[in-house]
């Protein structure tokens, strides 16, 4: 069953009180029912909404960066086995692709190295340093 969320009026009470810019903001609104209150609330605050999804890409770019430059580092070390380079290399691709939504991208590189993470001639620095990079870039999402 959805309730919907002006039905509840401590969630009106929640959305008008929380803050003093935001009472303020909201203190001489002429309405009759509290859907229209809901509808103003959310058609005011909009602008907060793309505040918030802004500020999460550019802490989702923040980790791809993070976690390029660890998988440059593995790509460019040459103890490291010609395959896991390759890997590497690949999920640098991945990651720095366009295309795709930065949770994709980062599906997409985890992926790649899910798979050569189990190649038993890979040095134990090396998959510690995978391992984190994938911790890194999980957190990722849409």
């Amino acid at each position: 069953m959805r309730v919907e969320p002006w039905r509840s009026r401590s969630a009106i009470r929640l959305m008008c009180g929380s803050s003093v810019v935001f009472r303020d903001k909201f203190r001489n609104l002429k309405v009759n029912r509290p859907e229209d209150l809901y509808n103003r609330i959310i058609s005011k605050s909009g602008k907060v909404t793309s505040l918030v999804r802004k500020k999460k890409m550019e802490e989702y770019e923040e980790r791809i960066k993070q976690a390029l430059g660890v998988l440059g580092q593995v790509a460019e070390d040459t103890t490291t086995p010609r395959n896991i380079r390759r890997a590497a290399k690949d999920s640098i691709t991945a990651l720095q692709g366009t295309e795709y939504t930065p949770a994709v991208r980062a599906s997409n590189a985890i992926s790649l190295m899910d798979e050569i993470l189990q190649d038993p001639n890979m040095p134990q620095y090396t998959r510690v340093k995978l391992w984190n990079v994938m911790s890194v870039i999980e957190a990722i999402k849409d």
